[in-house]
């Protein structure tokens, strides 16, 4: 009875256990089902978190320290993911891949998972910069990833050797081929993932431990077979002997790598999960750099090395170890990488946005970006030098493009700014006029806003009479500046330009200085229309008595003789003054001048007034709402003035915005140099020479250093503006200026390695110029005839008929010929 009841039970318990174990198995299918079900949809949600490549880019001063790369590796140790995150999103998986493009340049990507990246970039070096890369400027290098060596450690745990005085991975970059790549996997371990393998790998490497941790039952069952043998033989059995057991022998090599394996436990927090591939394009070409590259790793060897593998087997690495390879090395070390050269700055979206570009950012992942500076701060005027071949033209013909490129835009009642260009050499002028050519259709209504003049075209010279626009001691200066005075010289100066200003029946130019001086008839006829009693005394009295001496004028005589008898004397001998500068500046027009033909004194006299004429006119416009009118002056220290400091300090609010280009900066006078330090708002050096450089280096407040400015690249350009008070600086770079042949809309660019091409369209480009002077000025024959009719009798052949008739009978005076034949 008590029998069939415990089979019964028996039997109930088994039904159980089986229905216990089919629900079991059912649950796990289910599991199972569910798992392999979703198993792509956790793919591809795992995928989704790994993270985009991002370039990392080092600074020109970046460093490699082993220890700062080893606490930076720590620091990533933090961001692993919580056993809910793990799930969904898998571990925490950074990627470093190294490429070696086609010309040899080596570029470092960092991959890190997006919802640890903004966490990551924080722990970044100020030395270093992590950028996204636009698809034209990532390596060319494609990748086949059938040709590939998988790289793995001798032993998963064991340590590496750890050498903070060399760079292993300059060693294993030496050894890349064209085209090759690695990529280094590393995930932070669980602490106490890591301290079980740890104990695991220990026991197994220390006979000792084996023997202490021996197993219990394997001791018990030791036990039993004794006591049975003791039965059979009537001997003591001996149970539970406590004999000291014989010390396990350990083999030098055992030693390190229990050593190795100890030094593991105190670097439980910093233990990596790492990962190892070699990448190459081609298969018969790369393998033998894989060979080379794998053995370059063999200064990381020590307990453990490195070795190929079949598969991609993980290993384990401590940051200081991880350290050797993951990191970027100093440039000083491996320069073939991209840099972010000193003041090259990485520009934000709003930053250097808006306003006139004056060259593309020079950086390795922004190179596209137009650097442009608002044109209200160029009212603070700037300066460009660079020493011959440098790049100066270039980087002018680049900020010239931008002002036309918006300048083409206007509409009637909407002008944009405008630009004067005076231009010792000719080139950039012409230049320019392709340029002009190239955005305008020929019968473009804004060619009516478009002036040249040249000083070479003698058939058609423009009236630039600065008499009439030049106060009398601005003339004294100029004429002082560019010939040399003394107190007798700027007198006699002085008294004839105050004569000629008070005399309101005759537009007087100075070539009728010399008449005045040597003919006292010519002279008498002045003296009737004059008022002020102390210029009439001079004339009357003081300059006959002095003037028995021919040589107390002759150094004024000699002086002015360029404005009678030089090529560009008709310029300067015509009444008028034919440029209306304030309606120009207004309405947003473009003046050319060519002043290559001008001797250095009479391009710094001419120029000199012309500087002084746009200073006294900026001064009349209405403050902070006038368009902005570019005075751009090259080989600016042949024609420096001292208006130049007061246009600097005095016409910000009135829109005019002077740009000096020179190569000589140290030619500048300390009054302009006082100016530009502690007034001039921008400032753009390429390369210059040894004195400018420590020029530079003290108006940008030391901000440049000599040395950067010697050693810039051709075309490369240091920009340093001060907005708000704050210094901003960075690096552009300007393509080579192209000159166009036609007009919009078939323009085209002419070959620049084709000289005689290039040759004949400059003197197609001269003669348009030409074509564009005519409408300023006159005949050169009549100005020629006007010009001596004045000088034989003090007055123009068009004057009122009134002064003819007042001229008074008087006897025979010097003719022209005889003045200055």
């Amino acid at each position: 009875m008590v029998s069939a009841l415990a089979r019964r039970r028996c039997a109930l318990l088994n039904v159980e256990h089986t229905l216990m174990g089919v629900a079991a198995v059912g649950l796990g299918a289910a599991a199972g089902y569910g798992v392999w079900r979703d198993k792509d949809k956790v793919q591809a949600e795992r995928k989704r978190y790994e993270g985009q490549p991002k370039a990392l880019i080092p600074r020109s001063h970046h460093t490699y320290d082993l220890r700062e790369a080893s606490a930076w590796l720590a620091r990533l140790s933090h961001f692993r993911r919580t056993k809910a995150e793990r799930r969904n999103k898998g571990p925490v998986w950074f990627r470093l891949r190294i490429e070696k493009d086609t010309n040899g340049e080596v570029w470092f990507w960092l991959i890190v998972p997006e919802d640890r990246e903004q966490g990551v970039k924080g722990t970044l070096s100020p030395t270093l910069e992590l950028h996204e890369v636009p698809e034209e400027r990532k390596p060319t290098i494609r990748l086949n990833p059938k040709v590939r060596m998988e790289v793995t450690a001798r032993h998963a745990l064991l340590p590496f050797a750890r050498d903070d005085k060399r760079d292993p991975l300059v060693t294993l970059l030496r050894a890349m081929g064209k085209n090759t790549a690695v990529e280094i996997a590393f995930s932070p371990m669980e602490e106490g993932e890591a301290l079980r393998r740890v104990k695991r790998e220990h026991q197994r490497l220390d006979p000792e431990l084996r023997q202490s941790g021996a197993n219990p039952w394997a001791k018990i069952a030791a036990d039993t077979a004794a006591e049975l043998g003791a039965a059979f033989t009537g001997k003591s059995a001996n149970k539970g002997a406590t004999s000291k057991p014989q010390k396990p022998r350990v083999l030098p090599h055992q030693k390190r790598q229990i050593g190795g394996i100890v030094q593991r436990y105190e670097e439980l927090s910093d233990l990596f999960h790492v990962t190892m591939r070699f990448e190459g394009d081609e298969k018969h070409r790369a393998q033998p750099f894989f060979q080379g590259m794998l053995g370059a790793l063999r200064d990381l060897a020590a307990e453990n090395q490195l070795v190929a593998s079949k598969s991609l087997k993980p290993f384990v690495m401590s940051a200081d170890e991880l350290a050797q390879l993951v990191h970027v090395p100093s440039p000083e070390t491996w320069p073939q990488m991209p840099i972010i050269r000193e003041h090259a700055k990485t520009l934000r979206d709003d930053e250097f946005a808006e306003g006139v570009a004056i060259g593309y950012l020079r950086h390795p992942t922004q190179a596209s970006r137009l650097v442009r500076i608002p044109y209200a701060q160029f009212t603070r005027h700037f300066l460009m030098t660079g020493m011959t071949g440098a790049g100066k033209s270039t980087t002018l013909m680049f900020l010239l493009q931008s002002i036309l490129d918006d300048w083409v835009q206007q509409t009637p009642g909407n002008p944009k700014p405008g630009l004067t260009l005076i231009d010792p050499a000719a080139e950039t002028t012409l230049i320019f006029l392709s340029r002009l050519q190239a955005a305008l259709p020929k019968d473009s209504p804004l060619w009516k806003k478009v002036h040249y003049i040249s000083f070479s075209n003698r058939d058609y010279p423009v009236a630039l009479n600065l008499l009439q626009v030049l106060t009398t001691e601005a003339i004294v200066a100029t004429l002082s500046k560019a010939y040399g005075g003394g107190a007798r010289i700027d007198e006699i100066i002085d008294m004839c330009v105050q004569a000629f200003k008070e005399d309101d029946e005759v537009q007087h130019v100075l070539a009728g200085m010399i008449p005045m001086l040597k003919d006292e008839n010519w002279r008498l006829q002045v003296l009737r229309r004059l008022k002020s009693p102390l210029v009439r005394t001079y004339w009357e009295q003081t300059f006959p008595a002095q003037a028995k001496n021919p040589d107390y004028y002759a150094p004024v005589e000699r002086r002015l003789r360029p404005f009678v008898t030089s090529s560009t004397a008709l310029y300067f001998g015509q009444p008028e003054y034919a440029l209306p500068i304030r309606e120009w500046m207004d309405e947003g027009h473009i003046l050319l001048i060519d002043v290559k033909a001008l001797s250095g004194e009479l391009m710094s006299l001419i120029m000199g007034g012309l500087i002084e004429q746009y200073y006294q006119i900026a001064l009349t416009r209405p403050e902070s709402t006038s368009l902005t009118h570019f005075l751009l002056v090259d080989e600016c220290h042949r024609v420096q003035t001292d208006i130049m400091a007061k246009i600097i300090a005095e016409t910000r609010k009135f829109g005019l915005s002077l740009g000096m280009i020179t190569q000589s900066v140290e030619q500048f006078s300390g009054e302009l140099k006082k100016a530009i330090k502690d007034v001039l708002g921008n400032f753009f050096s390429l390369r210059v020479g040894a004195d400018s450089a420590r020029i530079m280096a003290d108006l940008t407040q030391g901000h440049f250093t000599p040395e950067y400015l010697r050693a810039l690249p051709d075309n490369v350009a240091a920009v340093y503006t001060i907005v708000g008070g704050k210094a901003h600086s960075c690096e552009t770079q300007a393509p080579p200026p192209d000159v166009y042949e036609g007009f919009a809309p078939n323009a085209k660019v002419v070959n620049f390695f084709d000289k005689p091409a290039l040759r004949k369209r400059y003197e197609e480009l001269r003669a348009f110029g030409y074509e564009l002077q005519q409408e300023l000025g006159r005949p050169a024959a009549e100005a020629e005839e006007r010009l001596n009719f004045y000088l034989e009798n003090g007055y123009w052949p068009d004057e009122d008929a009134r002064v003819q008739k007042m001229k008074r009978k008087r006897t025979r005076g010097l003719t022209a010929d005889e003045l200055y034949g």
